[in-house]
């Protein structure tokens, strides 16, 4: 009899695939593949990590929706068993994931599945807690906010439910460039293409911008 358990994922990408379309800049294709293919060092395969569990031979598969699921597919049951079925969620932030109602619920999901703690955060664009008043006073626009509201808020209790009205910090990556609100690219190579496209740079500056 064929294996009829559900595909578990190492990972379950949640992210607004209006950061996923601009070439240079298709994020979760880009992490998606360097998770996939990331080599997990020798000494650390099978050691507990601090969860308990041992650690793994490979990141792969990681969940993508647009690579896993049919253009015609109905979301909500397949993204529901995949998140229950994904040990880690990361979530590529910026001020159009804030928007999607798909995003905040993917997080609110993870969340009251118990699963609060394997939460992790890639800012791509934007800055966090934007509505914070020093940054307000400084000039920033809260609308440069990158994190969705519920990586923001929602506290796990000990009886398993979430509160939604405490604040919280997620584990964050920066992908920004100098940990400013604008977004960079995937690669050196994106870089040089699209300062290339722009005009108006010599090959040395353009040498010198890749490195900074």
């Amino acid at each position: 009899m064929p294996d009829q358990s559900p595909r578990r994922y190492s990972t379950f990408l949640s992210y607004r695939h209006a950061d996923n379309r601009e070439e240079g800049r298709r994020w979760a294709e880009w992490l998606h593949q360097a998770l996939e293919t990331y080599d997990v060092p020798r000494d650390l395969i099978g050691k507990l990590n601090l969860r308990g569990d041992p650690t793994p031979l490979t990141l792969y598969p990681v969940f993508r929706d647009e690579a896993e699921l049919p253009a015609n597919a109905e979301l909500s049951a397949p993204i529901r068993a995949a998140l229950e079925n994904s040990d880690t969620l990361i979530v590529l932030c910026s001020p159009r994931a804030v928007e999607s109602r798909f995003v905040a619920d993917e997080i609110r999901t993870f969340k009251e599945l118990g699963k609060a703690d394997r939460i992790l955060a890639l800012m791509l664009e934007g800055e966090p807690n934007a509505d914070d008043p020093g940054k307000i006073a400084a000039g920033l626009d809260p609308r440069a906010e990158c994190l969705p509201e519920p990586l923001r808020f929602g506290v796990a209790n000990k009886e398993g439910t979430v509160n939604w009205s405490v604040r919280t910090e997620p584990i964050a990556a920066d992908v920004r460039p100098g940990g400013l609100p604008a977004q960079g690219y995937t690669s050196a190579a994106a870089y040089r293409t699209a300062l290339e496209k722009s005009g108006g740079h010599s090959g040395a500056e353009l040498r010198r911008l890749e490195k900074d």
